[in-house]
């Protein structure tokens, strides 16, 4: 099993902490970001964040099963950019799982990446994709750093 001590020191082992995961991403055009910021047209700039950000839009039993506290925290990152944009693998992986999330307020479409490193493994999770980017795809399908992976979708 990857530990996170282990995660850290592959990390900082790493000269380039890998290719962009938008195409554009890296051109300079990129502010911060947040749920309201999800309406993004071709040629606005791209924007990246939402990590850590209070979500009082998480109303539904998805962020609140029953017996539990809801859960109104965002966990992962956003990259806001148009929809039909391509997605990138940052690192060479192969695809875990991938399938439609359809619930409300759920991922949508969705592919994980399982990235081998020294000391174990570790996923990658790409949410809103369009519906065709999970055509054809089968676990353990192989993506080198910088391949396309699949697209944004609309939602």
């Amino acid at each position: 099993m990857l530990t996170r001590p282990a995660f850290d020191r592959w990390l900082a082992s790493r000269a380039d902490p890998g290719v962009e995961l938008i195409t554009g991403l890296r051109s300079g055009r990129v502010l911060h970001g947040a749920l309201t910021d999800a309406d993004v047209k071709p040629g606005d700039p791209i924007r990246a964040g939402g990590y850590g950000e209070d979500r009082s839009t998480y109303t539904q039993t998805l962020f609140a099963p029953e017996g539990e506290e809801p859960r109104t925290v965002h966990l992962g990152l956003d990259i806001f950019a148009p929809a039909g944009a391509e997605v990138l693998a940052p690192l060479s992986g192969r695809v875990h799982s991938s399938h439609i999330n359809d619930n409300p307020g759920d991922y949508g479409p969705t592919i994980i990446l399982e990235h081998d490193i020294p000391g174990g493994k570790f996923h990658t999770l790409y949410g809103h994709l369009s519906r065709d980017s999970l055509k054809g795809l089968k676990p353990g399908s192989a993506f080198m750093a910088g391949e396309p992976i699949a697209q944004l979708g609309t939602r």
